[in-house]
């Protein structure tokens, strides 16, 4: 029976082969060449700007893909692959050393392999379809020698950074995007500190809130001149970012897709709040000045010139000119004169004080005013009667009392008229009375209210 060979490619000698020599096969089975390779080996595998692929064939001899050590040099021109191809899609421990100046990916004829990083070693493992880690946990502390040199990766547990402040950065990550109209989904791997820029509007989705550890955050900052709309996993607004302004969105809640699971604080402006946006536009205003619009409707408020002087008053000077403050005018010419229901006259006006004035009652007149007359109103207002009046002759209206007198018939009342037959006389009767004057009583006790009359200074 012929010789077999095993995944190594150690020779397995058939039975009653070899005789006489078997023991030097034997001997190279056991030797450096084969399973001193495997076990404890190192090659070396040199690139020039292209892949590499190394093969296993049948035969106990030095094979570079048998080592277990495998030591990348040369010059690669950029990332390349070490291919582990024909017979090597076995189950298969390596020590990648990358001394190239490129990542190298290593990987057989299927799968997507591990790529090790320029100026690094790394165990990697060929399960026979794929090249994965060979290693992904550490128990217990890892003692760094004070002669380590170079940063972790943030992939490998590190932050990718020599100082604390880029340690920083890396750690909370940096993402810039241009506002265009659409929306842009966070994750639980996207990056904390998120930049906006542009002159349009955007909406962001915040993280799967079951996704996140409670107190994670995300940093919108919005350069933009548009809003931000910052709603969660579930759809609901959460906040809305205003241009030039920063607002800090904390996972308070890992359950849930509601706004209920973020907190929204405003950080801070980096420049003044538009009028547009709900501010005054301006950096800055005028110690107790009285704010005006704009030039335009969304322009920048702006200060009064004068803070003005006890008593003024502000007076427009008409469109396309702010107000001023201007001495109180009152709104009536100097000389006018009022009444006022007060003892004294208000201020800015002087009250008449004329005794002809005092104790007057008010005519309408839809002439020329004038004054007259000579008693006082409480004068009249105090009257109980008329005045005492005697009537005359030509006072009482003209009248007559009559009577007349008939005699019995056959008597006869001693006048001599010349007359014969019966007669009936007539007359009138005698004067009587005093002659003296009378009076009629009066009521003018009329109700009022006192005013004065005074004029504009």
């Amino acid at each position: 029976m012929a010789s077999t060979y095993s995944a190594l490619k150690i020779e397995l000698i058939g039975t009653g082969e070899q005789s006489g020599t078997w023991g030097t096969t034997t001997n190279n089975n056991l030797g450096n060449d084969a399973l001193g390779e495997a076990i404890t080996g190192s090659a070396d595998v040199a690139f020039s700007s292209a892949d590499v692929t190394v093969t296993l064939t049948d035969t106990n001899a030095s094979q570079a893909a048998r080592n277990l050590r495998l030591n990348l040099t040369g010059t690669t021109g950029g990332a390349r692959s070490l291919i582990l191809g024909s017979g090597c899609q076995i189950e298969k421990l390596y020590l990648i050393n990358n001394t190239c100046a490129d990542a190298i990916t290593v990987k057989n004829t299927t799968g997507t392999g591990i790529a090790v990083a320029a100026g690094k070693s790394m165990f990697v493992y060929n399960n026979g379809t794929n090249v994965v880690e060979a290693v992904t946990q550490f128990n217990g502390t890892i003692a760094l020698a004070s002669g380590v040199s170079g940063t972790l990766p943030i992939a490998n547990g590190g932050t990718g950074a020599t100082s604390l402040a880029a340690a920083t950065i890396a750690t909370q990550g940096y993402t810039t995007t241009a506002t265009a109209a659409t929306t842009t989904t966070l994750t639980v791997s996207s990056t904390q500190l998120q930049f906006f820029t542009g002159s349009t509007t955007q909406t962001v989705v915040l993280p799967v809130a079951s996704t996140l550890t409670a107190g994670q955050r995300f940093e919108i900052h919005n350069n933009s001149s548009g809003s931000i709309t910052v709603n969660s996993s579930g759809a609901n607004l959460v906040a809305t970012v205003l241009g030039n302004t920063t607002t800090v969105f904390t996972c308070i809640l890992t359950s849930g897709t509601t706004a209920a699971s973020w907190d929204a604080d405003v950080q801070g402006f980096t420049t003044s709040l538009s009028v547009a946006q709900g501010g005054t536009g301006a950096t800055s205003q005028t110690a107790y000045a009285v704010l005006a619009g704009g030039t335009t409707s969304t322009g920048a408020y702006q200060s009064i010139a004068s803070v003005g002087t006890s008593g003024q008053v502000l007076t427009s000077n008409g469109a396309g000119a702010l107000p001023t403050f201007q001495a109180a005018g009152g709104g009536f010419a100097t000389g006018t004169r009022m009444s006022f229901q007060q003892t004294s006259a208000p201020t800015g006006w002087t009250k008449d004080t004329t005794a002809g004035i005092n104790d007057s009652i008010l005519r309408l007149v839809t002439g020329s005013v004038s004054s007259g007359g000579s008693v006082a109103f409480s004068t009249w207002a105090a009257q109980t009667a008329s005045g005492a009046t005697t009537l005359d002759t030509s006072q009482i209206p003209s009248h007559t009392h009559t009577y007349n007198y008939q005699p019995e018939s056959g008597s006869s009342l001693g006048i001599n008229t010349g007359y014969s037959g019966s007669v009936s006389p007539s007359g009138t009767t005698g004067a009587t009375g005093g002659g003296g004057s009378h009076t009629h009583s009066l009521t003018q006790s009329l109700k009022y209210y006192d005013f004065i009359i005074a004029s504009k200074d």
